[in-house]
Protein backbone atom coordinates (compact mmCIF):
# COMPACT_ATOMS: atom_id res chain seq x y z
CA UNK A 1 0.00 0.00 0.00
CA UNK A 2 1.26 3.45 -0.82
CA UNK A 3 1.65 6.15 1.79
CA UNK A 4 -1.42 8.03 0.55
CA UNK A 5 -3.57 4.91 0.47
CA UNK A 6 -2.77 4.29 4.15
CA UNK A 7 -3.63 7.90 4.95
CA UNK A 8 -6.99 7.79 3.18
CA UNK A 9 -7.75 4.39 4.69
CA UNK A 10 -7.10 5.83 8.17
CA UNK A 11 -9.34 8.81 7.50
CA UNK A 12 -12.10 6.57 6.20
CA UNK A 13 -12.01 4.47 9.36
CA UNK A 14 -11.93 7.38 11.80
CA UNK A 15 -13.91 10.14 10.12
CA UNK A 16 -17.35 10.35 8.65
CA UNK A 17 -17.99 13.12 6.21
CA UNK A 18 -21.43 14.63 5.93
CA UNK A 19 -22.68 15.92 2.64
CA UNK A 20 -24.03 19.43 3.03
CA UNK A 21 -26.87 20.79 0.94
CA UNK A 22 -26.16 23.78 -1.28
CA UNK A 23 -28.15 26.22 0.90
CA UNK A 24 -26.30 25.15 4.06
CA UNK A 25 -22.92 25.25 2.32
CA UNK A 26 -23.72 28.65 0.81
CA UNK A 27 -24.69 29.95 4.26
CA UNK A 28 -21.48 28.65 5.83
CA UNK A 29 -19.33 30.21 3.10
CA UNK A 30 -21.14 33.54 3.41
CA UNK A 31 -20.77 33.53 7.21
CA UNK A 32 -17.01 32.94 7.01
CA UNK A 33 -16.24 34.96 3.88
CA UNK A 34 -18.86 37.74 4.20
CA UNK A 35 -16.43 40.63 3.55
CA UNK A 36 -14.89 38.82 0.59
CA UNK A 37 -17.98 37.59 -1.27
CA UNK A 38 -19.39 40.91 -2.45
CA UNK A 39 -21.73 39.38 -5.05
CA UNK A 40 -23.42 36.36 -3.38
CA UNK A 41 -25.70 35.86 -6.40
CA UNK A 42 -22.80 34.14 -8.18
CA UNK A 43 -22.01 31.85 -5.24
CA UNK A 44 -24.76 29.29 -5.83
CA UNK A 45 -23.76 28.85 -9.47
CA UNK A 46 -20.11 28.49 -8.42
CA UNK A 47 -21.08 25.83 -5.87
CA UNK A 48 -22.86 23.82 -8.54
CA UNK A 49 -20.61 24.34 -11.57
CA UNK A 50 -17.18 25.57 -10.43
CA UNK A 51 -16.42 23.95 -7.08
CA UNK A 52 -12.68 23.57 -7.65
CA UNK A 53 -12.31 27.17 -8.82
CA UNK A 54 -14.35 28.35 -5.82
CA UNK A 55 -12.10 26.38 -3.47
CA UNK A 56 -9.00 28.05 -4.95
CA UNK A 57 -10.63 31.50 -4.68
CA UNK A 58 -11.60 30.97 -1.04
CA UNK A 59 -8.14 29.60 -0.21
CA UNK A 60 -6.57 32.70 -1.77
CA UNK A 61 -8.73 34.90 0.43
CA UNK A 62 -7.91 33.16 3.71
CA UNK A 63 -5.48 35.36 5.65
CA UNK A 64 -4.15 32.37 7.58
CA UNK A 65 -2.68 30.85 4.42
CA UNK A 66 -0.83 33.98 3.27
CA UNK A 67 -1.27 33.10 -0.40
CA UNK A 68 -0.57 36.16 -2.52
CA UNK A 69 -1.69 34.96 -5.94
CA UNK A 70 -3.01 31.96 -7.77
CA UNK A 71 -0.20 29.72 -9.05
CA UNK A 72 0.22 29.80 -12.86
CA UNK A 73 -0.59 26.08 -13.08
CA UNK A 74 -3.95 26.69 -11.37
CA UNK A 75 -4.73 29.54 -13.76
CA UNK A 76 -3.73 27.35 -16.69
CA UNK A 77 -5.89 24.42 -15.56
CA UNK A 78 -8.86 26.64 -14.60
CA UNK A 79 -8.92 29.55 -17.07
CA UNK A 80 -12.35 30.75 -15.86
CA UNK A 81 -11.04 31.26 -12.31
CA UNK A 82 -10.09 34.98 -12.63
CA UNK A 83 -13.49 35.92 -14.07
CA UNK A 84 -15.32 33.97 -11.36
CA UNK A 85 -13.14 35.59 -8.70
CA UNK A 86 -13.99 39.01 -10.09
CA UNK A 87 -17.72 38.22 -10.17
CA UNK A 88 -17.69 37.00 -6.56
CA UNK A 89 -15.27 39.48 -5.00
CA UNK A 90 -15.49 42.76 -6.91
CA UNK A 91 -18.61 44.90 -6.70
CA UNK A 92 -18.25 47.85 -9.05
CA UNK A 93 -21.07 49.95 -7.55
CA UNK A 94 -19.74 49.63 -3.98
CA UNK A 95 -16.28 50.73 -5.06
CA UNK A 96 -17.71 53.73 -6.95
CA UNK A 97 -19.78 54.75 -3.91
CA UNK A 98 -16.64 54.61 -1.75
CA UNK A 99 -14.23 56.13 -4.27
CA UNK A 100 -13.58 59.34 -2.33
CA UNK A 101 -13.02 57.39 0.90
CA UNK A 102 -10.67 54.93 -0.84
CA UNK A 103 -8.75 57.80 -2.41
CA UNK A 104 -8.41 59.44 1.02
CA UNK A 105 -7.15 56.18 2.57
CA UNK A 106 -4.64 55.47 -0.19
CA UNK A 107 -3.45 58.89 -1.34
CA UNK A 108 -4.50 61.27 1.42
CA UNK A 109 -7.02 63.31 -0.58
CA UNK A 110 -10.64 62.68 -1.46
CA UNK A 111 -11.34 65.17 -4.22
CA UNK A 112 -11.19 64.61 -7.94
CA UNK A 113 -10.19 67.33 -10.39
CA UNK A 114 -12.11 68.32 -13.50
CA UNK A 115 -10.74 69.60 -16.79
CA UNK A 116 -12.41 71.21 -19.80
CA UNK A 117 -13.02 68.81 -22.66
CA UNK A 118 -11.16 69.77 -25.80
CA UNK A 119 -14.08 68.75 -27.98
CA UNK A 120 -17.24 68.61 -25.84
CA UNK A 121 -19.34 67.78 -28.91
CA UNK A 122 -17.85 64.24 -28.95
CA UNK A 123 -18.76 63.43 -25.36
CA UNK A 124 -21.42 64.47 -22.87
CA UNK A 125 -20.60 67.46 -20.70
CA UNK A 126 -18.10 70.25 -20.97
CA UNK A 127 -15.67 68.75 -18.47
CA UNK A 128 -13.81 65.50 -17.89
CA UNK A 129 -13.08 64.48 -14.31
CA UNK A 130 -10.51 62.18 -12.78
CA UNK A 131 -13.48 60.42 -11.21
CA UNK A 132 -14.80 59.44 -14.67
CA UNK A 133 -11.38 58.08 -15.65
CA UNK A 134 -11.09 56.02 -12.45
CA UNK A 135 -14.61 54.65 -12.99
CA UNK A 136 -13.66 53.60 -16.54
CA UNK A 137 -10.58 51.83 -15.15
CA UNK A 138 -12.68 49.98 -12.58
CA UNK A 139 -15.11 48.89 -15.33
CA UNK A 140 -12.18 47.62 -17.45
CA UNK A 141 -13.18 50.00 -20.24
CA UNK A 142 -10.75 50.83 -23.00
CA UNK A 143 -10.28 54.58 -23.04
CA UNK A 144 -7.92 57.40 -23.89
CA UNK A 145 -7.56 60.27 -21.43
CA UNK A 146 -5.41 63.24 -22.35
CA UNK A 147 -4.83 65.50 -19.36
CA UNK A 148 -2.54 68.48 -18.93
CA UNK A 149 0.84 68.21 -17.23
CA UNK A 150 0.20 67.81 -13.52
CA UNK A 151 -3.37 66.70 -14.21
CA UNK A 152 -3.08 63.52 -12.15
CA UNK A 153 -2.83 60.95 -14.92
CA UNK A 154 -0.78 58.59 -12.78
CA UNK A 155 -3.27 58.89 -9.92
CA UNK A 156 -6.17 58.01 -12.23
CA UNK A 157 -4.45 54.76 -13.23
CA UNK A 158 -3.00 53.87 -9.83
CA UNK A 159 -6.24 54.20 -7.88
CA UNK A 160 -8.26 51.57 -9.79
CA UNK A 161 -5.19 49.30 -9.93
CA UNK A 162 -4.74 49.47 -6.14
CA UNK A 163 -8.46 48.95 -5.49
CA UNK A 164 -8.50 45.85 -7.70
CA UNK A 165 -5.24 44.54 -6.23
CA UNK A 166 -6.65 44.80 -2.70
CA UNK A 167 -9.93 43.15 -3.66
CA UNK A 168 -8.80 40.53 -6.16
CA UNK A 169 -5.12 40.05 -5.21
CA UNK A 170 -4.17 40.72 -8.80
CA UNK A 171 -1.26 42.49 -10.38
CA UNK A 172 -1.63 45.58 -12.53
CA UNK A 173 1.36 47.24 -14.13
CA UNK A 174 1.06 51.01 -14.47
CA UNK A 175 3.74 52.55 -16.67
CA UNK A 176 4.26 56.19 -15.86
CA UNK A 177 6.56 58.11 -18.20
CA UNK A 178 7.15 60.95 -15.75
CA UNK A 179 9.29 60.16 -12.68
CA UNK A 180 8.34 63.53 -11.17
CA UNK A 181 4.72 62.43 -10.85
CA UNK A 182 5.79 59.66 -8.47
CA UNK A 183 7.31 62.18 -6.04
CA UNK A 184 4.07 64.16 -5.77
CA UNK A 185 2.07 61.10 -4.70
CA UNK A 186 4.32 60.12 -1.77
Amino acid sequence: MSFFAVFFHAIKDTQEFEALSYPILKGLILSVFAPIIQNPTYLEDALKNSRVELAFILALKMPELEVNAQPPKVLYDYPTLPELQKKLSFHYETNIENLEQLSEEIFGFASFREFPRQNPTLEDGATLSQHEIVEAGLRDDSFLAILPTGGGKTFTFWLPAIIKAKTLKTLTVVISPSPSSDKRLY
